[in-house]
């Protein structure tokens, strides 16, 4: 079996000359206290919490004067939010203000502890991530690079400290095309004849028996986090799509998902992505791949696997919303062409 998806709502060009649009930011970045400048000399910047798109401040004006302006700012924001990917920055860490900050407080707000709303929310922010390390007011990491690869020797068990981090989540980590954990945060829907799914209006409830049918990944992971079914799968596909308990789709199939990028003065270039499909590989750092199910997932945490579950549906969920032009616009459908 071969899935094919469709995603073309992926270039770079749609950052540089996109419509107009008001938004804002959701990650905070935090900055090495002990970073210095090219001269060798220690910086005197006490920002060490900021925006991680660090733009000018004319860029930071509403509304912008004129297109120019705003394509010059795109880039600007572009250019920057890919600088940590050379290494060309001080930033040592991250959160989301919506998979961190919002997921811990609103769960508090439902009626679970704080410790509970943390577990949760340190998985949700993980998975954007592939960990997460927690960090105090000013920004400073809280615990030592030491004290953190001493926390993975022991399997996060040899000391107190070590439960405000998560293990590894390699499987699940928005840039691994193999194992599915790009997929958890670049949607496609599903299409049972391979014609596009209609539109989805905004905002819309994914879930509902409206429009259930497509949304074949966020079914699949909000099953698994209500225990409704023993396994995650990865990108959500299972045999039957028709049944949320239906088992994943053999690892003999993939999805291939041929991704389109831009970039002014270059022709498209379309990248394809190749996905294993299967059980949902939580990570794959180690010896043997820890798969999503309780008995596998549960032995490698020291925190309530319920509530790691719970955190990881959750980002996706937000992603669907976050990403719903995106989404609407990429789907996936069984053929057995290559």
């Amino acid at each position: 079996m071969l899935l094919n998806r469709m995603l073309s709502c992926l270039p770079l060009l749609a950052l540089v000359l996109a419509a107009p649009a008001s938004g804002f930011g959701v990650d905070v970045c935090f900055n090495d206290p002990a970073s210095v400048d090219s001269s060798g000399q220690k910086k005197r910047d006490p920002s060490l919490i900021r925006n991680c798109i660090g733009v000018s401040r004319s860029c930071r004006r509403e509304p912008l004067p004129g297109p120019a302006k705003e394509n010059r700012c795109k880039v600007q924001a572009l250019g920057d939010s890919l600088s940590g990917l050379s290494g060309n920055n001080a930033i040592i860490g991250g959160r989301s203000l919506v998979h961190s900050d919002s997921t811990y407080m609103i769960a508090q707000l439902l009626g679970f502890s704080p410790w509970q709303a943390y577990q949760i929310m340190i998985y949700d922010e993980a998975t954007d991530q592939s960990d997460y390390l927690p960090f105090d007011q000013e920004g400073r990491q809280m615990l030592t690079d030491q004290e953190i690869e001493a926390c993975y020797g022991s399997n996060l068990l040899g000391d107190r400290t070590c439960l405000a981090i998560t293990p590894r989540l390699t499987g699940i980590y928005k840039f691994n095309s193999e194992t599915g954990g790009q997929l958890l945060h670049l949607h496609a829907r599903f299409s049972r004849d391979g014609s596009p799914p209609p539109p989805i209006p905004f905002p819309a409830d994914y879930l509902s028996s409206e429009f259930v049918e497509h949304e074949l990944l966020l079914e699949n992971l909000r099953a698994w986090a209500f225990d409704e079914r023993p396994e995650a799968c990865a990108a959500g596909v299972v045999i039957d799509p028709t049944d949320s308990g239906s088992p994943c789709v053999a690892d003999w199939g993939s999805l291939v998902s041929p991704i389109n990028f831009f970039s002014p003065g270059f022709a498209k270039l379309a990248i394809n992505f190749r996905t294993t499909l299967g059980e949902l590989i939580i990570d794959e750092s180690g010896d043997a791949p820890v798969l999503s199910n309780d008995t596998s997932f549960s032995a490698y945490i020291p925190h309530d696997v319920r509530l790691a579950k719970f955190g990881i549906f959750l980002h996706s969920h937000a992603d669907r919303a976050s990403h719903h032009m995106c989404t609407d616009e990429s789907y996936f459908y069984e053929t057995t062409d290559e």
